[in-house]
Parts: structure tokens; C-alpha cells; sequence
């Protein structure tokens, strides 16, 4: 069982809320990790739901989730704010001798500013756990410590600027939670033309031919002529090809959305009004199934999310790419 004092559960709530992520979903997620001066430290980071063999603890109006090799150390385990697990900087530095931690093979550039996996992220709070993180991590501070100290901060300060410069920006955001759900890989495929832009995109390649093919002929008396109709079509083609960019960019704004409320979703019906000694009745048993039904589908909902994703921004890469190339050629001139 792990505990949860008054003050502990309410700064989990107040965090939650300030994450915009609702209370009836997520939690705080509590684990223990290699390293630390005893060979173990804690590791702790608010989280939008439980995961399937999670053990789940709600108490005071607050929850909390630990895996199950966690749960061998922690159990009876008591959360109170004044103590140190409760410090936001705990995935970096052991929570019992506060010296800095090695960086885990699966490290999560979400779980290492202390945020939850939304796509939908306030910039300025994302770059106040910038600036924090930069001071406390930064090698000057651990000259006193020994080299082994200094390598490790090194490597946690390179690893927050690429944290940093993939979270800051909404693309690069959504490009690394693809990656590391396994569907993103740069160069992997080939781009190629959405169908429903196959024929303007054809278009547009002859108007690029056009153009190439008079800047060739340059003694011609009819270049200019011709050069300035080309750069008119080519100019409008690219007008509208931005249009359309900021048109899938719209698109995607929505499905940040629809991926967040879905994370919130699963959550919420996780572990619905049951306490941790809740007695498992026919009718519980019926409510635990609907409930493995529900998630199996919530799983498949966000994997479609994610795949809509994934498709939404091949066509903008795809867009982008020729409105690069039509300014280039339009440059060129």
C-alpha cells in the first residue's frame, strides 16, 4: 500500500491541474531505478494515466501509480511534499544523498522535464524547466564531486538541450513521440505525392521545367515574355501550396488535441471508483472486463491516432519540400 498525506496529495492535484491533465485520470507516477549511493534511487514524474499492470493508490483525492517491480521496494510506502521524493528534479539526482543520477537506456525526453506525453505543451513553463534543469545540471557545479560526477552531468546537460530542442517546437514534438512509438524513421521511405495533390503537383513540375528550359534559351527575344508568365504560374502555384500548409498545420493542431483527451480519456476509465481493498463482486468482475474491453479499444484508438499523425505530416514534409523548391527556382532568376 503506499500512502498518501494531505499536503502530498493536494501539490499532485495543484501540478495536474497546472499540466491541464484531470485528476480522475492521471496520477503520479512513482518507480525505483538503478543508482544512487544504496544501488537504488526513485524516479518520479506526473503521468496522464496507469499503465495495464500498474498498482494504483488513490488516497485524499489524489492517485498514484507504480509498476510492480517498483512496488516490491515502496510497499507502505508514505508520500509527504516536505520530503525529497517529492522533488521535481528526482529523475536526475537520487532522492536519498541528492547526488546526480546516471542517464537510463530508455530515458524519455517528456519524463525528463518532469512533463506527461501531451503534444499540447506551454512554452514559457517548458522553458523555465529548461533554464532550471541547464543550472542544476551544469559540470561547473560538480567539480568538488570527481570526474565520474562531472561525465555524468556532461552527459545529462547534452541530453536536455536535445530534449529541448525536440520539445520546444510543435513538429519536431510530434516527429520524436512518433520515433519513439517505432513509425517515424528520417530517409526510411521515399516521399511521394498525396493523391489527392497528384495532378497539381504535376502542373507545377512542368511550370519548373518551363522555367528551366527558358533561362536556356537566354538569346531568345521571347525569353523574358516567357519567363515572366512561368514565374506568375510558379508564384501562385506556390501561394496556394502555402495555403495548404497552413492547412495541414490546422489539422494537426486538432489531432494534438484529440491525442491528449484520448490519453485523458484512458485514464479516466482506468481503476473507475474502486479503492485498493475493493472487493472483487460479480458485478466488479463484469466492470473489470468492460474495463479490459475499453482499454484494448483505447489502445487501438490512439495507435490510429498516432498512424493519422504519421500521415498528416509525410503530406506537410511532402508540401513544405515544394514550396522550398519553387522559392529556390523563383530565386534563382
Amino acid at each position: 500500500m503506499i500512502h498518501l498525506t494531505e499536503k502530498a496529495a493536494k501539490k499532485i492535484q495543484e501540478l495536474l491541474v497546472k499540466e491541464g491533465v484531470p485528476g480522475t485520470a492521471g496520477g503520479l507516477r512513482v518507480g525505483v531505478q538503478g543508482g544512487g549511493c544504496s544501488g537504488l534511487s526513485y524516479a518520479m514524474r506526473l503521468d496522464t494515466q496507469p499503465r495495464d499492470r500498474d498498482k494504483v493508490f488513490e488516497e485524499n483525492g489524489a492517485r498514484v501509480f507504480v509498476d510492480p517491480k517498483s512496488y516490491l521496494y515502496l510497499d507502505n510506502t508514505t508520500l509527504d511534499y516536505e520530503q525529497t521524493l517529492m522533488r521535481e528534479d528526482s529523475a536526475h539526482f537520487c532522492a536519498a544523498c541528492g547526488k546526480i543520477q546516471p542517464l537510463s537506456g530508455d530515458s524519455d525526453y517528456f519524463a525528463f522535464f518532469g512533463l506527461p506525453r501531451k503534444l499540447t505543451i506551454d512554452p514559457e513553463d517548458l522553458e523555465r524547466r529548461f533554464h532550471q534543469l541547464s543550472w542544476k545540471l551544469h559540470p561547473d557545479n560538480f567539480v568538488r564531486d570527481g570526474e565520474h560526477e562531472r561525465e555524468l552531468a556532461l552527459a545529462r546537460s547534452s541530453q536536455l538541450n536535445d530534449a529541448f530542442r525536440a520539445l520546444r517546437d510543435p513538429i519536431s514534438r510530434v516527429e520524436y513521440l512518433l520515433a519513439s512509438a517505432g513509425m517515424r524513421r528520417e530517409g526510411q521511405h521515399k516521399q511521394q505525392a498525396p493523391p489527392e495533390l497528384l495532378e497539381e503537383v504535376f502542373e507545377l513540375n512542368e511550370s519548373l521545367d518551363e522555367l528551366r528550359e527558358a533561362r536556356q534559351r537566354r538569346t531568345s527575344a521571347d525569353v523574358p515574355a516567357e519567363t515572366a508568365t512561368v514565374r506568375r504560374k510558379l508564384e501562385a502555384a506556390s501561394q496556394n501550396f502555402a495555403e495548404k500548409l497552413a492547412g495541414v498545420d490546422a489539422e494537426l493542431e486538432k489531432l494534438f488535441a484529440e491525442w491528449d483527451q484520448a490519453n485523458a480519456d484512458a485514464g479516466t476509465r482506468a481503476n473507475p471508483g474502486a479503492g485498493p481493498g475493493a472487493k472483487l463482486t460479480e458485478a466488479r468482475a463484469a466492470t473489470l472486463g468492460r474495463d479490459a474491453t475499453n482499454d484494448a479499444a483505447s489502445d487501438a484508438a490512439r495507435r490510429k491516432l498516432l498512424e493519422r499523425m504519421n500521415e498528416v505530416l509525410n503530406r506537410r514534409s511532402y508540401i513544405r519540400n515544394l514550396v522550398a523548391s519553387v522559392q529556390k527556382e523563383l530565386e534563382g532568376e
